[in-house]
């Protein structure tokens, strides 16, 4: 878990690992640290390989270019981290953190995604068209099975749902501050009672996304398009990915992520000077681990 887990509430799978595996070093469940940053193509191929069942060639061309895109990121993307935690982590000697500037720091990790999706279009266009309609049935399969999974989390009586907010709250929270006290346990129930629930919305986002991907791959292959124009459909598809399509229900997200931003304000206001401390020592290690990576 990263800053940007504990700044905003994003789901990693199968979708959001493919269109944002290396923005995943700061939002993803796992720290680059504990995971291994060298091994992210590796993890990367073999969860595509799960959803497509890949030929050889295909592995051979993934391997390639995820290979070339940790070199592009490790020389270009992880200095940017390491500038990004080392001010956050200066803030914390300061007042008491604001929900502008939780605010601040999440709209700072999600302005990488444009660069990102301009470097990665390419290569997944490339992986997309020769994929074959076995695949793609393959992989409609396998994400419908992930979306039932998701509807029995996401569904169920407000009770199940407060229940399992203050579970993903709590862990985000202890693993920066460590165990919360009583107050910032009392604080999390009544901000999972309090919020509206999203739960629905966020489901119905995840779908969309889907919808919208396979979209894409159904015109990829009956259209035929060069390399370039593939490519052009394919960065529009990634640079709209976190932006809903649908007004309501980007409103509805756009107040869940105002409100995660003022819990995590809250939080940090209530923070001991000794969780305060394990936080900052945090943050320094992880920037030492980005820098250490971008200069090898």
């Amino acid at each position: 878990m990263t800053m940007g887990q504990f700044v905003g509430n994003f789901n990693t799978r199968f979708l959001r690992w493919m269109t944002t595996l290396m923005l995943s070093t700061l939002l993803a469940a796992c720290s680059v640290t504990s995971l291994g940053y060298n091994t992210l193509p590796s993890l990367l191929l073999w969860r595509v390989d799960g959803y497509f069942n890949l030929t050889d060639a295909q592995k051979t061309l993934v391997n390639e270019r995820l290979a070339a895109l940790l070199r592009w990121h490790r020389s270009n993307e992880l200095p940017v981290y390491v500038t990004f935690l080392d001010e956050a982590e200066e803030r914390l000697h300061g007042a008491p953190v604001d929900e502008a500037t939780v605010a601040r720091w999440r709209a700072l990790v999600m302005q990488r995604w444009p660069v990102m999706a301009e470097r990665m279009a390419p290569d997944i266009a490339e992986l997309l068209l020769t994929l074959s309609p076995e695949q793609l049935a393959r992989a409609r399969r396998k994400l419908s099975e992930d979306l039932a999974k998701a509807r029995k989390e996401y569904q169920g009586d407000d009770a199940t749902r407060i229940k399992a907010r203050v579970e993903r709250y709590g862990k985000r929270a202890e693993f920066f501050l460590g165990s919360l006290s009583d107050a910032q346990e009392q604080y999390l129930r009544q901000i999972a009672r309090r919020l509206p629930a999203t739960e629905p919305h966020w489901l119905a986002e995840r779908e969309a996304r889907h919808e919208r991907f396979f979209a894409l791959m159904a015109r990829l292959h009956s259209e035929k398009p060069t390399p370039a124009q593939a490519s052009t459909w394919v960065k529009r598809y990634l640079t709209d990915f976190w932006t809903p399509a649908d007004e309501e229900r980007a409103a509805v997200l756009a107040q869940s992520g105002k409100a995660s931003d003022q819990m995590s304000a809250e939080l940090l206001r209530l923070a001991s000077p000794g969780q305060m401390a394990g936080m900052r020592k945090k943050l320094k290690g992880y920037s030492l681990d980005f820098a250490r990576m971008a200069a090898q």
